[in-house]
């Protein structure tokens, strides 16, 4: 590869870049549009190698949730089985188009219920379309698990032989699907808008700082000027375009989004990253689209989710109309009808979340509401015995709350095995799911004593059992949602009974009946 283009005093950068293989080369030149926007080394594999990787093992750590060796060959490995990767909801989006070429995008958004990332990848897509032709987001991917690559040499967890050895295939791939580095860069440029809009960031920016990258490498190899760096713009890639995509030049680098995209992207900016991300002239355009299109069922869960914690649950239900016109109940869907459960079962709401339960019977989030439903029906007994009621009907107080109790653990383990949940509402669910253990925990280890203290053996230690089953799935560290007092004086009442237990157990020892009878009905961590 001969890239001849320097600076006069760059004698140095020259030494560097002679000194790499033909594949050491391409490592670095096919990650440069990342790297050196990060004003590091384009010549040297380890792209940092003056500042022991502090910047590089920086962005992996904070950027990419990765701190090992083990970590950034695992994500390789998820973007060559397809498992990662932007493109991925490039192809999804163009599914989408093809199957509705008759609807609008916000029809499409109503009818698949897609969440409000999927709608900004199908403007994006269907804006893009014919230059990205079948590369997609290609080249946002490659450059960016290309320059991870990179800066794991510059953290110490990679050689500079394991970071080539495993971008070969992804350079020979990516040598074969474009024509020249202008048409690879354009590619990247253009994937990169579609980072930005996903994301929520500033469009405007990002176009200001593609246009500077191409006046960088826009320059004629004819010019009198000398550059001030290694100049890439004229290398031939070794390989023909082989997908017969439009080849792009730098006029295709600017991305226009159309009106209808430019509000979405305005939705995505302020609900992803908040308000304050704003600027004056966007905060009141971006409270006016909410209410514009809060019929669309991405908008209306975002509006749904700001009444999430106070007492307007009757608003939530304005909000599910959108849901009525979904043809296909995606997570978003259900998710929408777990958080109004949720909504309901903080607000103490029965009847309304049996009325809920019945319209979803047949639903993925039907166990999770149930289980919600279960929960309200302990709240109801437990503030009956506070208002005075159901005095001197222990018997019932048990049986009804454990039965309860039990009946929301079993729904939660369906749910959860039938829709998985992801984000803040896994973790909710978790603690409701710890929570009812608590509860039975509790009972259980009070029903335990009860019998202990009657000497009724049998039943204590059938308790005890049920007791340390429950305790076994509570997270003690959990002080937040668990008082840990609470916790220390039931186990103390546990312990206190299986010392009683082994004790009892040693006395009658020489008793055959005694023993036969106790042995068999001791707990199985029970120490003899």
């Amino acid at each position: 590869m001969n890239l001849a283009l320097f600076a006069a005093p760059a004698s140095k950068v020259i030494e560097e870049w002679e000194m790499l293989s033909e594949d050491e080369k391409w490592l670095c030149l096919l990650s440069e549009p990342f790297v050196c926007a990060q004003k590091q080394s384009l010549t040297t594999v380890n792209p940092e190698p003056k500042n022991k990787g502090r910047v590089s093992k920086g962005h992996l750590q904070n950027g990419w949730n990765l701190h090992s060796k083990k970590d950034v060959l695992n994500l390789v490995d998820k973007y060559k089985n397809d498992k990662w990767g932007d493109n991925r909801n490039f192809i999804e989006a163009n599914a989408f188009y093809e199957k509705y070429p008759d609807y609008s995008i916000e029809e499409i958004a109503t009818i698949e219920c897609l969440e409000l990332s999927q709608i900004i990848s199908l403007y994006f897509y269907a804006e893009t379309k014919d230059k990205m032709g079948a590369h997609g987001l290609f080249a946002l991917d490659a450059v960016r698990i290309l320059t991870v690559l990179r800066w794991s040499v510059a953290a110490g967890w990679l050689s500079e032989t394991e970071a080539v050895e495993t971008a070969k295939p992804l350079i020979k791939q990516i040598l074969v699907s474009y024509d020249s580095w202008e048409d690879y860069a354009v590619h990247f440029a253009l994937g990169w808008c579609y980072y930005t809009v996903y994301w929520g960031y500033d469009l405007s920016a990002n176009q200001k700082s593609i246009v500077t990258e191409i006046k960088k490498y826009n320059t004629s190899t004819k010019s009198s000027r000398k550059p001030t760096q290694l100049i890439s713009h004229d290398i031939k890639f070794p390989a023909d375009n082989l997908n017969d995509s439009t080849i792009l030049t730098y006029d295709d680098a600017i991305y226009h989004p159309g009106k209808d995209a430019e509000k979405w992207y305005l939705i995505r900016k302020g609900s992803y990253n908040g308000e304050k991300s704003l600027l004056a002239s966007e905060k009141a355009n971006y409270k006016s689209l909410l209410k514009e299109k809060s019929y669309i069922p991405a908008v209306a869960f975002l509006q749904a989710e700001n009444l999430f914690g106070t007492e307007n649950y009757t608003e939530i239900s304005n909000y599910a109309k959108a849901f009525e016109k979904v043809k296909h109940k995606s997570y978003l869907y259900h998710e929408f009808y777990i958080w109004y459960g949720l909504m309901l079962l903080a607000e103490n709401q029965s009847e309304q979340m049996l009325s809920l339960i019945s319209n979803l019977e047949n639903e993925k989030s039907y166990y999770y509401l149930n289980s919600f439903y279960k929960i309200l029906k302990i709240s109801e007994i437990m503030n009956n015995i506070e208002e005075g009621g159901l005095k001197n009907n222990s018997e019932y107080i048990l049986t009804s709350t454990e039965n309860y109790a039990t009946e929301a653990v079993e729904n939660l383990k369906i749910a959860k095995e039938q829709l998985p949940l992801k984000g803040d509402l896994q973790k909710i669910i978790s603690v409701t799911s710890m929570f009812m253990n608590f509860h039975l925990f509790s009972i259980y280890s009070e029903c335990a004593y009860m019998y202990y203290e009657a000497r009724d053996l049998e039943k204590a230690i059938f308790y005890l059992e049920k007791a340390e089953e429950n305790f076994a799935l509570i997270d003690k560290s959990n002080t937040e949602f668990f008082n840990n007092e609470d916790i220390k004086n039931s186990k103390e009442k546990i312990d206190e009974i299986k010392n009683f237990v082994q004790k009892r157990y040693k006395k009658n020892e020489n008793n055959d009946k005694d023993n036969i009878k106790i042995k068999k009905d001791l707990p199985k961590d029970v120490a003899i």
